[in-house]
């Protein structure tokens, strides 16, 4: 028989006609074991074994103890028995949440939980840059506005679970912090993926945060140009290109511009604007194209920056996971 003293009964999770409780840290749940089993490979095994006289049991009912958090375990029960607390996209949730029904469905082999949970990953952490673009300027997400300590959180969830092709946008994301410090100072993080942190944020910031904005000033004066003086959408090319580099000096105070974060949808607005003394058509045309192609170059290098590989051998382990 368990103890019961010092153990609280969990809100909302403790249901007088369930035939199972289970312990996690000094919270009990009593839940109705056949609906586990019915979704868990793991609880199945766990009913389907005879109970021994001797086997600990609490009002009546199968007890265990499990090894998980009672934040987590809480998470996961109401997942499971609650199917409106957690739904697919674009229903809403947040990190932490997500974060708990990964480590548990992974756990207790709960096949469609952990791809639903999957399902809020991939929308925050995409493998192509079209992905990329609505993440960044479109769709609301668990990883919007992200701290370093939840990118850290993370590339630690993506290694333990096997979820590589999360970790570039992981790695990304961290490397906007104003600070190393949550990096450095991190726990979590194993030796090896601190260095890759530092080594490709140090490439993005030398390379690429350059090549991403060639399209603003190179060439000098661009084919199919409307304006007679070629100069004009020239000078202004070049002065959006001195604004746009500029942001490096603010970033004591806000996060690091990163080479896909520079140059946004925005940006094109305040291009776009009519009146007068604006970049011709034309011009706009040819720079969206450069544009494209140069963060084409950027996506397609950041697994390789970031030591993970390249984008065909994430899509394919992501492929394995996710079963399409």
């Amino acid at each position: 028989m368990a103890n019961e003293n010092n153990l609280e009964r969990a809100e909302g999770l403790y249901f007088q006609d369930g035939s199972l409780i289970i312990q996690a840290e000094n919270t009990l749940f009593r839940v109705y074991g056949q609906h586990l089993a019915s979704h868990s490979t793991f609880f199945r095994d766990m009913l389907a074994i005879p109970t021994a006289d001797a086997a600990e049991s609490m009002e009546g009912c199968p007890f265990v103890r499990a090894h998980d958090s009672a934040s987590d375990m809480k998470t996961f029960l109401k997942a499971m028995m609650y199917p409106s607390f957690f739904e697919p996209p674009p229903g809403t949730t947040d990190f932490a949440t997500v974060a708990a029904l990964l480590r548990l469905s992974h756990k207790y082999d709960v096949e469609w939980l952990f791809k639903r949970a999957l399902s809020h990953m991939n929308l925050a952490h995409p493998t192509t840059l079209d992905g990329w673009y609505k993440s960044r300027d479109e769709i609301e997400h668990i990883s919007r506005g992200c701290s370093a300590e939840q990118c850290i959180s993370t590339i630690v969830l993506a290694r333990n679970l096997s979820l590589s092709w999360l970790l570039p946008m992981a790695f990304y994301r961290l490397g906007r912090t104003i600070s190393s410090k949550p990096v450095l100072e991190s726990t979590q993080l194993s030796p090896g993926d601190k260095q890759r942190w530092i080594d490709g944020t140090r490439e993005l910031d030398r390379t690429y945060r350059t090549t991403v904005l060639r399209f603003l000033s190179y060439p000098v004066h661009l084919q199919g140009c409307k304006n007679r003086d070629l100069s004009i959408c020239a000078k202004l090319r070049a002065a959006y290109a001195v604004q746009a580099t500029n942001i490096r000096l603010a970033e004591a105070e806000m996060p690091k511009a990163m080479p896909l974060d520079i140059w946004t949808p925005m940006n094109w607005q305040t291009v776009e604007a009519p009146g007068k003394g604006k970049i011709c058509s034309s011009c706009i045309v040819s720079m969206k194209q450069a544009q494209r192609l140069a963060d084409e170059e950027c996506w397609n290098q950041l697994p390789h920056v970031f030591g993970i590989g390249d984008w065909a051998a994430l899509e394919a382990v992501k492929k394995g996971v996710m079963g399409v």
